[in-house]
């Protein structure tokens, strides 16, 4: 071979040598022979099975053999790109923040966190309170907490009123009636049975968001009704404007003022709690009111409000029996409040008295041929002391 000829060979296999080396030196082949990077994850938090996007470069135009890590668990891929992937939470995963990571044949990326939060089974077992019954169908959950509240669900019929679409397992339901008011019940659905979380004629959103229902049902709240049209409507809106829960309240209707009766006394019972004395007013409208509530209530209160004699003796009809008693004209400081209505004879009640250094006097009265009559007093009452009185008077 002459000299030439091989100069010129050696000459091409420098040219082919340098040409490598500079393409190999400046970086500018296949953008993939690179480490990955993530530059975000969105979103950042989310329970099990939520779908996230990861954005950044160099994961590969393809997923081939590369894996999104989550912890020390391999995440689904629903989608990749060189400078996107789509990842699901994988399920099981309990609540954390757990590390994000690509890999690929040229390494490991960064780390982004990601916080795991409950599941809606994980969450409703949390929602779950003990004590509450649960039903296979709303129907059933509605008319056993009517029967527990003390409502004849007698002619009702129940609807649908929404279904969150954020959450299916929330919902607000009707119990309807020809000439009675609406009641409107806000459902979860737990494990595959319904629970009664609220009810009432109407709902404010703070209500409806405080029992933690979706922001689509909150949007959705019923218009107040004028007044409640029963004495158990009268008592649950009583009860929620004092910031109190009538979830399972009893409301029992005990005597009916014989001259006017549109004034009631009645007992209302939360599950484990005292009974509760009620006074009742129904207006022209047949709207009934709460006048007073308390486990007593003061015969002069009951007086102020104009009531009919007949439905609880004055205070001043006991002051004049202690005066007549006991040989004093030295009744002042006494307080009188009306404890108990009999529920077996409701013309009979029990009026308790308490004074500083006189201790505390009971008082059985009995409505009669138009007046209140005192049958037995004392510092306590025993059964069958006095004729005729009913056993559930002591």
């Amino acid at each position: 071979m002459s000299r030439r000829i091989m100069f010129c060979a050696v000459s091409a296999c420098l040219v082919v040598l340098m040409a490598f080396a500079l393409t190999a030196g400046c970086g500018c082949g296949d953008k993939g022979g690179e480490q990955p990077e993530i530059t975000s994850v969105t979103p950042n938090t989310g329970p099990p099975e939520t779908e996230f996007k990861i954005t950044g470069v160099n994961f590969g135009s393809s997923q081939g053999k590369s894996v999104v890590n989550i912890g020390d668990e391999v995440s689904g891929v629903v989608s990749w790109s060189d400078q996107a992937i789509t990842s699901k939470v994988p399920s099981g995963l309990k609540e954390a923040d757990y590390p994000i990571t690509v890999m690929t044949d040229k390494g490991e990326s960064n780390e982004m966190v990601f916080t795991v939060t409950a599941g809606q089974q994980q969450q409703q077992q949390q929602d779950r309170k003990q004590g509450e019954v649960e039903f296979p169908t709303p129907a059933s959950a509605m008319l056993d907490y009517m029967k527990k509240s003390g409502i004849d669900s007698t002619g009702y019929t129940f609807s649908v009123y929404k279904i969150s679409n954020k959450d299916p397992s929330w919902k607000i339901d009707i119990a309807s009636k020809s000439g009675q008011s609406p009641i409107y019940f806000a459902l979860h659905k737990v494990n595959g049975s319904w629970v009664v979380v609220d009810h009432g004629n109407a709902f404010s959103a703070a209500e409806l968001q405080a029992e933690g229902l979706p922001d689509d049902l909150v949007g959705q709240i019923p218009a107040p009704t004028p007044a409640p049209e029963t004495q158990a409507q009268a008592v649950w809106n009583y009860i929620k404007s004092s910031g109190g829960n009538p979830t399972g309240v009893v409301v029992n209707v005990t005597r009916e003022s014989p001259s006017n009766g549109a004034w009631e006394l009645g007992t209302t019972q939360l599950p484990g709690q005292p009974v509760n004395l009620v006074v009742f007013l129904e207006d022209q409208n047949k709207n009934w009111a709460v006048k007073a509530y308390g486990q007593t209530i003061p015969l002069a209160t009951i007086s102020g409000m104009q009531a009919p004699a007949d439905l609880a003796p004055t205070e001043q009809f006991i002051l004049d029996f202690i005066k007549s008693e006991e040989q004093t004209s030295d009744v002042g400081g006494w307080s009188l409040s009306l404890s108990k209505v009999s529920k077996q004879n409701p013309d009979w009640e029990v009026v308790i008295g308490t004074k500083t250094g006189e201790g505390t006097m009971y008082f059985a009265v009995h409505w009669e041929t138009g007046n209140w009559v005192v049958k037995d007093y004392g510092g306590d009452l025993k059964p069958g002391a006095v004729p005729g009185e009913p056993s559930d008077i002591p």
